[in-house]
């Protein structure tokens, strides 16, 4: 069967070349690969220097017809942002950095902005409905600063719990019931799913995707190894296959008839 009818086949572009991460390779050159590559119609950038850089890469797309994803996740992690944090001058900081990374994803005129609810930023358990709440906060926020600069989408990505991103979203289901509490006031808002936090979350991939279908809007295909000890152990997205990991061919055929299934993926409307 061929994808182009169904859905839109992307890459992330810091996984594909992840020494982009520390600035050593040219960016607009490596984009460029990938808009080259039929197989791709979509890329997926962390943020860059200044608008300037992204003003270029829109460029770029825009010649190429290369649709672009801004991916926050990596500014999170790095300055340690987190929108559920119990300190509320930590909340204000992440909710000012991602504002200022919203607007930089407009200056790309990227379709979507996604981005994680926080380093670390799963509470103890005696505090875990406060830090929700302060989490809805946030995103109400931030949610409403995209919507007052144009169309974009915001895409939430959930992560382990407890093993390296340690984030409050977390399993689907409650990712589901605090998206939907916002997307009522916000319908820039979807949800994100990566299988390989789903694998280590523990959830079963397929009742996962139904829960979410909801509100489901972009979807990671993959892999992980859950084995402790192992070089490879984590969130370290390994090629699918690979000795002692979840994902394998067989995974992602069946992944992608439940998609089928519930309708995430349907012909003509990619």
């Amino acid at each position: 069967m061929q994808w182009q009818p169904y859905f839109k086949l992307g890459i992330i572009h810091y996984m594909l070349y992840p020494k982009s991460m520390e600035g050593e390779v040219d960016l607009l050159s490596t984009i460029e690969e990938i808009a080259l590559d039929p197989y791709f119609s979509v890329v997926e950038i962390a943020p860059v220097m200044d608008e300037t850089q992204a003003k270029q890469i829109h460029k770029l797309a825009e010649a190429t017809a290369l649709r672009i994803i801004y991916s926050a996740q990596l500014l999170i992690l790095r300055e340690k942002l987190n929108l559920a944090s119990l300190d509320k001058s930590v909340r204000l900081r992440s909710i000012n950095r991602l504002k200022e990374a919203v607007d930089q994803a407009y200056a790309m005129e990227a379709s979507n902005f996604v981005l994680m609810d926080g380093y670390h930023s799963n509470p103890p358990d005696n505090q875990s409905s406060q830090a929700k709440s302060h989490l809805i906060e946030s995103l109400h926020e931030i949610c409403a600063y995209a919507q007052s600069q144009g169309g974009m989408g915001v895409n939430l990505e959930t992560y382990d719990r407890n093993i390296e991103k340690r984030c409050i979203l977390g399993p689907t289901e409650l990712a589901v019931e605090v998206l939907q509490q916002i997307k009522s006031d916000h319908c820039c808002l979807g949800l994100t799913l990566d299988l390989t936090h789903l694998a280590l979350l523990g959830e079963d991939y397929d009742q996962a995707l139904t829960k979410a279908m909801p509100i489901l809007t972009h979807l990671h295909l993959g892999n992980c190894i859950r084995k402790k000890g192992t070089q490879l152990y984590g969130d370290t997205h390994p090629r699918f296959s690979v000795l002692d990991s979840d994902n394998d061919v067989h995974v992602l055929t069946r992944i992608l008839r439940t998609l089928l299934e519930i309708g995430f993926v349907r012909k003509y409307n990619p």
